[in-house]
């Protein structure tokens, strides 16, 4: 009828309706007004802008036309429809979650007027969804289009926060935003088809956000986020990575196969967790600039392939035990205020001919180059620190030139086969202090 304005909850529940007309006059639909109605194939309401309640039409397994325009709607609308398309007012308010779940959607077009969310499962698993307009919609929350297999392309240029699981498991080739600060999750988690990403202002990538998406060939992320844990684990096909980063967590690159270099830019810190990188045999370089910068315990441990290691612009710099050991780097030049090399850290790096620390600090760990048998030469300079014992242990007949001040420690015995060069005018000091033979520590002009 005409005057119908309202249809109440439960109003035809369960029932066996197979068709319903109304006129453009009505403006709501009721919590569940239409819900189990299996046999209803078609809902009219011609011109009509339409407020949509909870579940109204939830498990409608028959219903593939809706002829009426949403104006909003709550959770679980259409959950279960077999609805093909579906209007939207441009005044639409609101989306509820799991609205259109299972729906047999082709494209789905948001109002550009639309600011608001794309709530929790909303299109979830819509598996024909091949063609997505977002409108102007800021956050697409978790598993907003997970399971839209079909979905290869959508504009996400207004989005500022994509949820856990929002495009898991969907068919995206690219993923681009420069309005993104925030990505969920396993957001992109096995996403195969996806090549490119270009998040240049995102501050946080999620756990497990690309999980094994395994042809991303290139990554752009510029702000300082961090890259929690597994975040590009399993990115096979990833061959550099750089950007503004200033945290890897653990396993973030694992098993990056074909990862050759990893640059990594902070204006503040960046810290590397043990894991991180787990299983990137092939990775050649590690290029790193922060004012502070801390690797953490066995980062790059038997890293055979590693050949350069550049820390730049760096106030403080600590590699924690057995960070590069069994590592195949040639050199070694750190620079900072504070330079920490603990126990162990470039250890049975068998290709390390030179080393060069320096720094208001600089302290070496025990056994730190132990077993660096290719080691020739290694220079310090420093006002305070310590070398730890055994620190070059069964390394070759090497040089080692200190210049340090006369506060400077080494633990342990100076090991006969080194010759120590130190600033003349602390050599008295140092004698008295080191267990070293004098002909072992001569005096060096260091100006």
């Amino acid at each position: 009828p005409d005057s119908v304005t309202t249809i109440a909850a439960n109003a035809f529940y369960g029932s066996s309706l197979e068709t319903a007309t109304f006129a453009e006059g009505l403006t709501e639909i009721g919590t569940a007004a239409f819900e189990y109605c299996r046999y209803l194939t078609s809902f009219r309401a011609p011109g009509a802008a339409i407020l949509v309640a909870d579940s109204a039409f939830r498990d409608c397994s028959s219903l593939s036309v809706f002829d009426a325009a949403v104006a909003g709607m709550g959770p679980y609308a259409f959950s279960g429809a077999v609805l093909e398309e579906v209007t939207f007012s441009d005044s639409l308010t609101s989306l509820g979650h799991h609205a259109f779940e299972g729906c047999p959607f082709r494209a789905v077009a948001l109002p550009s007027g639309y600011t608001g969310s794309v709530p929790l499962g909303c299109f979830y698993g819509c598996e024909f969804l091949s063609s997505v307009d977002l409108g102007g919609a800021t956050d697409v929350r978790s598993a907003a289009f997970g399971g839209c297999g079909a979905l290869s392309s959508v504009d996400l240029s207004a989005v500022s926060t994509i949820g856990a699981q929002a495009f898991m498991e969907s068919g995206l080739a690219e993923a681009e935003s420069a309005a993104l600060t925030s990505v969920g999750e396993m957001a992109f988690a096995n996403c195969f088809s996806l090549r490119a990403v270009d998040f240049p202002n995102v501050a946080s990538v999620g756990g497990g956000a690309f999980f094994d998406c395994s042809a991303l060939e290139r990554v752009n992320i510029a702000a300082d986020a961090r890259l929690e844990t597994r975040a590009f684990y399993g990115c096979s096909a990833l061959q550099s990575f750089s950007g503004g980063v200033s945290y890897v967590g653990e396993s973030a690159f694992y098993g990056c196969t074909s990862l050759e270099e990893v640059d990594l830019r902070s204006e503040g810190s960046v810290a590397v967790e043990g894991s991180a990188f787990v299983n990137c045999g092939a990775l050649r370089s590690v290029r790193i600039s922060a004012k502070s910068v801390q690797i953490s315990p066995l980062t790059f441990y038997g890293f055979d392939g590693l050949r350069e290691l550049c820390i730049e612009g760096a106030e403080s710099i600590v590699l924690g035990n057995s960070a590069f050991e069994g590592s195949g780097l040639t050199g070694i030049s750190l620079s900072a205020q504070d330079v920490e090399v603990w126990e162990n850290a470039f250890a049975d790096c068998k290709a390390l001919a030179s080393v060069s620390l320096s720094g208001t600090g600089v302290g070496i760990g025990a056994r730190a180059f132990e077993n660096c048998t290719a080691l020739e030469e290694v220079r310090v300079k420093a006002e305070s620190g310590s070398i730890g014992a055994a620190a070059f242990a069964n390394t070759p007949q090497m040089s080692v030139y200190l210049d340090v001040s006369a506060e400077y420690g080494w633990e342990g015995k100076v090991p006969e086969h080194l010759t120590v060069y130190v600033p003349s005018e602390v050599r008295h000091a140092l004698l008295s202090s080191w267990l070293v033979s004098a002909e072992r520590l001569i005096a060096y002009d260091f100006s």
